[in-house]
């Protein structure tokens, strides 16, 4: 089985020789440590604006040296709607599209898609994942309700080593980008 992790547009391109070293966001840190579990037991390609490098079952490829018409057992978009639309000549069994964030990012090549495109892009997806009760909740409440059948979300996991704190009864541990859904934290909390 082969497996197509597409990450799109990074200005900084990145790969897993820079975890540790450049300060990557916890997008990229939960990508590189989904691939390599993946890669245990399936080729796996990390496609998008990365760096070239490989060790095992496990590659990451820059756009620019990929064929995008080859087939692929599984699919996976990461944020950016328009992996369907870039991998459309393909022969692909399963889309999954993983919005890491909270909501996911209409660009392709620069611009922004029409809403009516991201739509039918989204519907082509054969599963969209949340990473949260909360989030599958918000995707179900935001995307068209034809597929809110589709939506489904897994725990956004924390690397429990690397946490060096202790949780204190009433406080929370937010070590992430505003735009990953801070809002709606405080929102409930101002107005509860």
């Amino acid at each position: 089985m082969n497996i197509v992790i597409y990450v799109g547009y990074y200005k900084n391109p990145w790969c897993p020789d820079d975890l540790g070293k450049t300060g990557l966001a916890g997008t990229e840190k939960t990508v590189i440590g989904l691939a390599q579990r993946l890669a245990e037991e399936y080729n796996v390609k990390v496609v998008g604006d990365v760096k070239n490098w490989s060790q095992g079952k496990l590659q990451f490829v820059h756009s620019a040296y990929l064929d995008f018409t080859a087939s692929r057992d599984i699919l996976i978009g990461d944020a950016y709607i328009h992996f369907v639309k870039q991998f459309d000549k393909a022969n692909v069994n399963k889309r999954i599209f993983w919005l890491h964030n909270t909501e996911y990012y209409p660009y392709y090549k620069g611009e922004s898609m029409h809403p009516a495109e991201c739509e039918r892009l989204i519907k082509e997806c054969d599963l969209i994942v949340g990473v949260s009760k909360w989030h599958r909740d918000y995707l179900i409440e935001h995307l068209p309700d034809s597929i809110s059948h589709k939506i489904t979300y897994v725990y956004n996991g924390v690397d429990i080593p690397h946490v060096s704190m202790q949780k204190r009864r009433g406080s929370y541990i937010y070590a992430s980008h505003p735009e990953h859904g801070l809002h709606h934290f405080f929102y409930r909390y101002l107005t509860a």
